[in-house]
């Protein structure tokens, strides 16, 4: 995975929410900072805001929930993904 990338965990009923890679894996594979989509509403952090049609995946007005980033490893990625 690279930055910029994007993903859903496999479970859906664990977590629906789209997932993005948003630091560099190469420069640090033990040491990935991912952050997540949520639908946006007026109590939701307003710094980064992305419209219908701007993502593939983003039907209608999102945000990025920074509250709930994970930091995990290329490695564990990897094997989600796999």
């Amino acid at each position: 995975m690279e930055a910029g990338d994007t993903f859903y965990l496999p479970d859906k009923s664990a977590d629906g929410h789209l997932w993005i890679v948003v630091s560099d894996p190469g420069r640090n594979p033990n040491r990935v900072l991912l952050v997540s989509m949520t639908s946006y509403d007026v109590s939701k952090e307003v710094a980064c805001l992305i419209d219908a049609g701007e993502h593939p995946k983003v039907i209608h007005k999102t945000c990025i929930s920074y509250k709930p980033a994970r930091q995990t490893s290329l490695e564990n990625l990897d094997r989600l993904r796999d």
